[in-house]
């Protein structure tokens, strides 16, 4: 399903709002009739822009400007100071109605919003799911400013009430997205501590030392570290091989074994031979033979690699983030493209282990 970025989320309601807010700041500040012009010009605007940029009719912004024209009518003919002073908590109440339904029913108006929005008509579960923390702490912010609203209006001085009013709903509005930023910025430090790949750090006979991220064993060639290699031949005694990506960190777009990978921490070889050719050619031979074990060492890193070999004739299902193309070469066209910097290192190395053991002149075992 579509996602939307969070902040084009964000945006989208508080232009769906944007009406209401004006007419309550504008009124505060300089009283009805300057809320009411101002609330009808941004609504306006906002539904042209709207209706000229995404080709549909905003039906919340139409029935924020209907509710204000009730309500700032009701205000001009009615001289009552006590309604007044109670029309911020009623504007509030019908804004905590939209919010309740969305929290608390399966209505939930903001999600039908959102998703009038969101390209191909869709909002992902997950990216609402994300939304609805700010939303709920919105709904109680707001429920209890409601409420000292209804209290000032009736018991507090006329300053107390016009600071309660006003200046507490924008400084109260300025902290529910401090708060929600913080809550984001926190999650994403601890995603991002999750995320973190852990390698083992191991000697020449694999034993393991400790671990280090994927990120500091790139930067240290000093630290060895385990990796799986899966070399497929089909019975034409053809090796397949995969084209890295250009985005890939090492060795982008040369040709490298079909399948290969670091062993994470905590993981055995087998287990991370199965994993990376399930992740990288979608595939797992039933019956595959360890054929070397080997140190590598480059410029850039240390690895003592397990090479793996079995038999296929595809097709295969390319991990396409990972890798561009693949295909079958003969030896001939193996032999051509030798130290012609198209083959990764390792491939440079296995390409001579399989001519050691006669690969290219066996059949499957």
């Amino acid at each position: 399903m579509n996602q939307l970025p969070r902040q084009q989320i964000i945006s989208q309601l508080l232009l769906a709002f944007l009406p209401i807010l004006a007419f309550m700041l504008a009124d505060a500040w300089y009283g009805v009739t300057a809320g009411l012009v101002t609330a009808l010009i941004s609504g306006l605007l906002i539904f042209l822009y709207t209706w000229y940029t995404e080709h549909r009719v905003d039906r919340m912004i139409i029935f924020d400007l209907l509710l204000l024209s009730v309500l700032g009518g009701v205000s001009l003919i009615s001289a009552n100071d006590l309604f007044f002073k109670l029309k911020p908590a009623l504007l509030q109440f019908i804004l905590l109605i939209f919010l309740g339904l969305s929290l608390f029913t399966p209505f939930d108006p903001i999600r039908k919003m959102l998703s009038r929005i969101a390209p191909g008509g869709g909002l992902a579960d997950r990216q609402y799911e994300l939304l609805r923390p700010m939303i709920r702490l919105f709904f109680w912010v707001f429920a209890g400013h409601t409420l000292l609203i209804v209290y000032a209006a009736f018991y507090l001085s006329t300053g107390w009430w016009s600071f309660i009013a006003g200046g507490l709903f924008y400084i109260l509005t300025a902290l529910v997205f401090a708060i929600q930023m913080l809550r984001q910025r926190l999650m994403g430090s601890a995603r991002a501590a999750q995320d973190v790949e852990w390698l083992p750090v191991v000697d020449k006979e694999g034993k393991i030392l400790s671990r280090a991220s994927r990120q500091t064993i790139h930067a240290d060639p000093e630290l060895l570290h385990p990796v799986v290699y899966l070399h497929v031949f089909n019975s034409k005694r053809q090796l397949f091989l995969q084209k890295r990506s250009q985005q890939k960190e090492l060795y982008p777009g040369l040709w490298d074994s079909a399948v290969g990978g670091h062993v994470r921490y905590g993981e055995k070889v087998d287990q991370a031979l199965l994993r990376e050719a399930l992740e990288e050619i979608g595939w797992y031979p039933s019956e595959s033979h360890f054929l070397a074990r080997y140190l590598l060492k480059t410029e850039r890193q240390s690895e003592l690699a397990y090479v793996f070999v079995c038999w296929a004739e595809g097709p295969f299902s390319l991990n396409r983030d990972e890798i561009s193309e693949g295909s079958f070469w003969a030896h001939q066209e193996l032999m051509a493209a030798k130290n012609q910097k198209i083959f990764t290192p390792n491939l440079e190395k296995d390409i001579q282990l399989f001519e050691q053991n006669g690969f290219f002149r066996k059949t499957r075992h």
